[in-house]
């Protein structure tokens, strides 16, 4: 009896659980250039050091450690989230270099491939005109991905269906 009840859970756990999305995600890092602190303590923002270039390297690749060949970039500047400022692909490598517009003040937002193999960041671009705000760059894309609602759905009729099912054998057998 106990392994009847057991039966549907074990169903939903090997149904419901995304083991190949998890395996074959986009992992994105990013390379600074040289960098040298700011003497204003209000904005910790680091500036790019004898150059005039801040230009960011990302690098893309997926868990399995293999480059996200010519993957779509797309680039959205502070306050447009409709119009791409920018749209490019990676290199070979799966690399591909970032400048954003210093004149533009604000959070521009770096989206890297498209569907399933998705990463997002965000690049904080602070005091007109100054500089990029190198540690606030963050990962705006989660890695996990989502579970559908359909199969939550699916998985909660099933459990309460086998539920229901082994109540009413029970009882009919008392």
């Amino acid at each position: 009896m106990t392994a009847k009840l057991l039966m549907p859970l074990a169903l939903l756990a090997v149904l419901g659980l995304p083991t190949k999305a998890i395996a074959h995600v986009i992992e994105t890092d990013y390379l600074l250039p040289s960098l040298e602190a700011t003497s204003d303590q209000d904005a910790p923002s680091l500036e790019a050091e004898g150059t005039d270039s801040s230009a960011i390297t990302f690098t893309s690749q997926f868990t399995s450690g293999e480059p996200f060949k010519n993957g779509k970039i797309t680039i959205y500047a502070p306050g447009n989230d409709e119009k791409p400022w920018l749209v490019s692909e990676m290199d070979e490598n799966g690399e591909f270099e970032f400048e954003p517009d210093k004149s533009i003040e604000g959070d521009w937002t770096i989206e890297i491939g498209e569907g399933g193999h998705w990463d997002s960041w965000t690049v904080p671009v602070k005091a007109k005109g100054k500089s990029v705000t190198y540690g606030e760059i963050s990962d705006a894309s989660s890695q996990f991905p989502e579970i559908p609602s359909q199969l939550l759905v699916i998985g909660a009729a099933c459990l309460s269906g086998g539920v229901g099912s082994a109540l009413l054998r029970r009882k009919r057998s008392a």
